[in-house]
């Protein structure tokens, strides 16, 4: 059973109690991310990622890993365009040790010189890697160019040159007057009851100023873009994408089977077309990145940069077919079922509960039982998926980048489009 309380600054607290597991999830949701960021603080949110993970009040890293051992961890955290999130796994035991310890983590952030540039090398050396890693750097090149001035193409790790600017004064300032008051989901699944959570973060919690939720509306337009990023690699890394819907768009369950008949399996019009069919590509899929007020349905290949033009004229193919002829019920049902199938096993693992959790009370202010979900796939017609596919892939909203070598096809590229 899942039970909320909302604490006098807002914070809400989320449990779903599951006696039959040895494991509990807990996750810490922060309502800021990369979006929130003006131009000279690009990267501020991820640096205080890095900086919340260290010692605490701890007195070195050595010790705070100990700690972390002996609750059985992994401690981990990520940061998003519109959210932050840190998690722990642990068990049952050891509820009230591991909630004590994000709490020492939440409030005892060090933010002296010394820990601060330790902390800017790390991040130097991953946003390199990113950048020479151009299976990752096409995303946020892509990102760039589908988001076009929204605060949503900001990468989230930031730049060399916006990090190399942030200073601990400037970190500890965002952090206590923007990340911290932006706590506002905790949500945990597993062997214990909701009281005790209530009673282990309510102490930690409260005193954090009232909460400030940030969903912000950005007028967002996107048009036809092909953009060509020159680099000595033989191998071509492609994203093509057009708009989809939001968070609490009611045809999101619609969205998310489109998806998963484009791309999202063996079985995919893109999976068999690209690699089946013509052994274009080792590496493919597809993602849809939803949000507050928009969202991305993005496709990601990898291949000979002698093959990119070739894939991305079937990609435009495929959209084409999938609009003017929709998909079977065949193609649907075995969508569904592969849906289903990862809705079910997800009951098993309390992570992803406890995730489930915080993102339908950011986003939409709800818990939606997985019951309800494989209903609401249930409810899907191969109609709604054509609709959905006429409204979404259109010419005029393509956005496709293609990083490598690509002087010697730029022309054709270019030439890229869709015909309906």
């Amino acid at each position: 059973m899942v039970q909320k309380s909302v604490l006098t600054n807002g914070v809400r607290i989320l449990t779903e109690q599951l006696p039959h597991t040895e494991s509990v999830s807990i996750g810490l949701l922060i309502g800021r991310g990369s979006r929130h960021e003006h131009m000279h603080q690009q990267g501020i949110t991820h640096f205080i990622e890095h900086m919340l993970l260290k010692s605490g009040d701890a007195d070195s890293a050595l010790e705070l890993a100990k700690r972390i051992d002996s609750i059985g961890g992994p401690l981990n955290a990520f940061t998003g365009r519109e959210y932050s999130f840190i998690h722990l796994h642990t068990i049952a035991d050891k509820f009230s040790a591991a909630a004590t310890l994000l709490g020492s983590l939440l409030h005892s952030v060090n933010f002296n010189n010394a820990a601060v540039e330790h902390e800017r090398q790390i991040i130097l050396h991953e946003i390199n890697h990113l950048n020479e890693d151009g299976s990752e750097h096409i995303h946020d090149l892509f990102s760039r160019t589908f988001w076009g001035t929204s605060t949503l193409g900001n990468p989230v790790t930031g730049s060399l040159e916006s990090v190399a600017d942030l200073y601990a004064a400037g970190l500890e300032y965002f952090y206590r007057h923007e990340y911290l008051k932006a706590c506002s989901v905790v949500s945990v699944a597993g062997n214990v009851s909701h009281a005790a959570v209530v009673d282990a973060f309510e102490p930690i919690l409260e005193i954090i100023e009232p909460c400030v939720y940030v969903h912000e509306s950005t007028s967002i337009e996107t048009h036809k873009t092909v953009a060509l990023h020159q680099r000595a690699d033989s191998c071509a890394k492609i994203c093509l994408g057009f708009p989809a819907l939001n968070q609490k768009d009611s045809r999101r369950f619609v969205a998310i089977l489109l998806d998963s008949i484009w791309g999202g399996g063996m079985s995919s019009r893109i999976f068999q077309r690209i690699r089946e069919q013509h052994g274009w590509a080792y590496n493919l899929y597809s993602y849809l990145n939803s949000y507050s007020d928009s969202g991305a349905m993005v496709t990601a290949v990898e291949t000979d940069i002698t093959y990119a033009f070739q894939v991305l004229e079937a990609l435009c193919d495929e959209a084409n077919n999938l609009v003017a002829h929709g998909v079977t019920y065949d193609d649907l049902e075995a969508a569904r079922q592969l849906l289903q199938i990862r809705f079910k096993l997800g009951l098993d693992n309390t992570h992803v509960r406890m995730k489930r959790l915080a993102m339908n009370e950011f986003y939409r202010n709800e818990h939606t039982e997985v019951k309800e979900l494989l209903h609401a796939l249930e409810r899907v017609s191969t109609l709604d998926v054509q609709c959905l596919a006429k409204d979404l892939m259109q010419d005029r909203c393509l956005v496709a980048c293609v990083l490598g070598d690509v002087d010697t096809a730029s022309g054709a590229l270019h030439n890229i489009g869709l015909k309906h």
